[in-house]
């Protein structure tokens, strides 16, 4: 197979994502010199973007740019005229210092759109920064969508985007993408697993050459695990503290291996009895306890589809194992507990938070695989997409035995 000679992936913003085909398309040299000619053409009257519109973070590529914006999915309004005040980490620095009269909000949630209007003044502000200066040529956007995201949802985006300032919208399974942005698509067609721990959602997909074969859901993720850590702090140790301290707790303490990682912090938190301030320890132990129960939820979910998998494609999984991407799969130890637990090869991909991204920049490098990996048509109404947060497969093994393993080795050494 030809490789492009573009630059490689590991480049800083602003620089070409590689190309490879997971696949040779099937066309004539005729009509693909003749398509080749025209997106060349094309690119003096369209500028082609790239979003990745997630519940925590937003990035924006760029055809023939490279990643452009790499932001907080964060605005900052005016609550009494509803002006846009700031967005992305300008916005984040306000989170839980905000003036009087701003309010800071995350327009997403899940994965999908919670409120419209500031959902498009995001996506209208970044892509303006995203597109060349000066430019008036007319927008086409892809935008990658969660597979537990339902028809409605579905609908939202396009008309979302068409509000931000895009002339032309496109759908493609974030599923897809990000198996294309860690070259999961084997040439053979056999199956690849992917796990895309987000903000708000953990899709689990099952890919191969020919497309998407299977996806599933379930509404925990990362913010899961920030909340379970501050339900922790205001329980255990009766203090307050913001988001974005128990999120920064979350990666220096977090593990998902409760009886391995040790360490501690001290922290300045907010009295729950009294009000002033209070300093208080947290050990990495107490951080991996509290995180358990989201931990718990995404390894079900992922024993789940294996089980409901086709016999050949649980063979391949087995073979190839599992990637995973998305900022939640950075928590420490979570490939080795799903090693270990699933005895199938887990690997965490080189950019876990770009992954999806990179994907759809090849896809705006080759035109002809969007024909063959949109989502614009209807989800089937048989087609469950969403597991609920307590989905066992029927032969799941249960999660305490492992831990309570590890426990009693470690009080059997000392």
């Amino acid at each position: 197979m030809r490789r492009s000679n573009i630059a490689s992936p590991q480049r800083p913003l602003g620089q070409e994502f590689p190309r490879p085909l997971p696949f040779r398309p099937r066309a004539n040299a005729g009509r693909r010199t003749g398509r080749a000619l025209w997106h060349h053409v094309k690119r003096w009257f369209v500028e082609e973007l790239a979003v990745d519109l997630g519940t925590a973070t937003t990035l924006i590529c760029g055809r023939g740019r490279g990643l452009l914006v790499h932001e907080p999915s964060v605005v900052a309004v005016n609550k009494y005229t509803g002006a846009l005040v700031a967005v992305g980490h300008e916005a984040l620095t306000m989170l839980g210092r905000e003036p009087r009269d701003v309010v800071v909000r995350y327009p997403m949630r899940d994965g999908t759109v919670a409120d419209g209007d500031l959902a498009a003044a995001l996506l209208g502000a970044l892509l303006e920064r995203a597109r060349a200066r000066g430019s008036s040529r007319r927008m086409h956007v892809l935008i990658g969508v969660p597979s537990s995201a339902t028809d409605v949802e579905r609908a939202v985006l396009p008309q979302i985007a068409h509000q931000a300032g895009a002339d032309r919208v496109q759908l493609i399974e974030e599923g897809l993408a990000a198996a294309l942005g860690v070259e999961a698509m084997r040439p053979d067609g056999r199956a690849s697993m992917l796990v895309d721990i987000g903000g708000g959602t953990t899709g689990v997909s099952i890919v191969s050459a020919h497309g998407l074969i299977a996806a599933r859901a379930v509404r925990v993720a990362g913010n899961e695990m920030t909340e379970a850590i501050l339900d922790l702090l205001r329980r255990e140790h009766e203090v307050l503290v913001g988001w974005q301290v128990a999120e920064a707790m979350k990666f220096e303490l977090a593990s998902a291996l409760p009886f391995v990682t040790d360490g501690r912090t001290r922290l300045l938190g907010k009295s729950v009895a009294t009000g002033e301030l209070q300093e208080v320890e947290v050990t990495a132990e107490e951080v991996a306890r509290a995180i358990e129960r989201p931990i718990q939820i995404i390894m079900n979910a992922v024993r789940a589809v294996i089980e409901a998998a086709p016999p050949d494609v649980a063979a391949d999984i087995h073979q190839f194992g599992i990637v995973l991407t998305g900022g939640g799969s950075l928590i420490q130890h979570l490939d080795d507990r799903m090693r270990e637990e699933l005895r199938l090869p887990v690997q965490r991909a080189p950019r876990p938070l770009e992954a999806v991204i990179l994907g759809m920049a090849k896809v705006l490098e080759h035109p002809e695989l969007l024909a063959h990996l949109r989502t614009d048509s209807r989800i089937p109404a048989w087609e469950e997409t969403l597991l609920p947060e307590d989905a066992r497969p029927s032969s799941a093994i249960p999660i305490s035995a492992w831990t309570q393993e590890h426990l009693r080795r470690r009080r059997v050494m000392g």
